[in-house]
């Protein structure tokens, strides 16, 4: 199976032209950068399809609404995770009659999870299948944190914060998370525990 590499996007350039010119072609653009990833992440959390979708298109209704003030914003890809989190949490709460839950990262559910490899873009469907199979094998804080990082491609840092954890937290676990993969499917893993640079915790 062939894999494409999606082209690069300028999001601070989308910011600007939404922000400051009202430009539905850079909110579009920035909607569907940012859509799959979120509308997973949701999924993950309230295991529901339609909620998740949900969700998130309520979060990129607050994104336009609040278009003038988006360039205050320090790191959108945080904020918009944490709306996210925000809004499926609100969700799950409303779902127990207003029962006030603490979330935590072990409430997330299986997530489909597609493995970037930048060596090779040729991945069998098969091939896939093992990984998720192999990464729904995580303990689900491992789980999320690799999805994260790996695939949605965050910081340390936006991990933790988007998931109330400590930096240092999130690279121990995304570690057992590397080193679990590597027992199950070695040639297929990083053989480190980070993006392909060092990060400061």
């Amino acid at each position: 199976m062939k894999r494409v590499r999606k082209p690069s996007v300028d999001i601070q350039d989308l910011l600007i032209r939404i922000g400051e010119r009202d430009d539905m072609t850079a909110y579009e653009k920035f909607y569907y950068h940012f859509y799959t990833p979120l509308f997973n992440f949701a999924l993950s959390i309230v295991d529901s399809r339609q909620q998740a979708e949900e969700i998130v298109s309520d979060v990129f209704v607050k994104i336009w609404r609040s278009r003038k003030t988006l360039l205050k914003i320090n790191n959108i890809s945080t904020y918009l995770y944490t709306c996210v989190r925000n809004g499926a949490i609100d969700y799950l709460n409303r779902m127990r009659k207003h029962e006030i839950i603490h979330f935590s990262p072990t409430d997330y559910k299986d997530v489909f999870i597609e493995l970037r490899n930048p060596s090779d873009h040729c991945i069998s469907t098969d091939l896939m299948k093992k990984i998720n199979d192999a990464i729904n094998q995580l303990p689900s804080q491992c789980k999320v944190i690799f999805k994260l990082v790996k695939e949605d491609g965050l910081s340390y840092k936006q991990v933790a914060e988007i998931m109330h954890l400590s930096p240092l937290t999130v690279r121990n676990q995304l570690a057992i998370a590397i080193r679990r993969m590597g027992e199950i499917l070695p040639e297929h893993i990083y053989n480190d525990s980070g993006s392909g640079k060092r990060e400061k915790v």
